[in-house]
């Protein structure tokens, strides 16, 4: 069993890091193996949301859990972990006639369309032939191994506004010492 400090009991939820319900105000960069950055916010906004508002997903806010403000860190991990495992059989056959007539679908194009229940669902076409678009439906992370990127610039008590609400959203707080 695990001793708790004395400076355990008394931190607030701030000083222990991200957990469910927190507010969090990070940069992110997620890149390829190759070295190809997918995404990265660090010459952008940082990203602003609630840890369980479906942001992230559950497994990637896991990574998250304990990060304090001012942490900066990197993580290995593969995409089908963090984004859902790698399934072929979401690979699927479009009619090219589907497809807006100034949209020309090639090869390595990522293309959105809206799900029945009015979603946006995201696709990498995959192969053109006979007037059909073969499209990978699986989210395009998934299945690679990645290089993850994560600066925590705040975090927010659970029962703070949250960041849509907050206006400017979160504003950085001391990394405790």
């Amino acid at each position: 069993m695990q001793q708790q400090t004395e400076t355990d009991q008394t931190a607030t939820p701030v000083d222990r890091g991200i957990s469910p319900g927190c507010g969090v105000c990070l940069h992110l960069e997620v890149r390829f193996h190759d070295g190809l950055i997918a995404l990265s916010t660090f010459e952008e906004d940082p990203i602003r949301c609630r840890i369980g508002d479906g942001t992230f997903t559950p497994a990637f806010e896991a990574h998250l859990q304990r990060l304090r403000a001012g942490a900066d860190t990197e993580l290995v991990a593969n995409g089908s972990d963090l984004f859902g495992t790698y399934d072929e059989a979401n690979h699927h056959w479009v009619d090219q006639d589907d497809f807006p007539e100034q949209l020309h679908p090639t090869p390595g194009q990522v293309v959105s369309f809206a799900s029945p229940g009015g979603d946006e669902v995201s696709g990498i076409i995959l192969a053109v032939e006979d007037g059909r678009v073969q499209v990978d439906f699986n989210h395009p992370l998934s299945g690679r191994p990645l290089w993850i990127r994560i600066q925590v610039l705040a975090v927010e008590p659970q029962d703070a506004a949250t960041p849509a609400d907050a206006g400017s959203g979160l504003s950085p707080v001391a990394a405790p010492p």
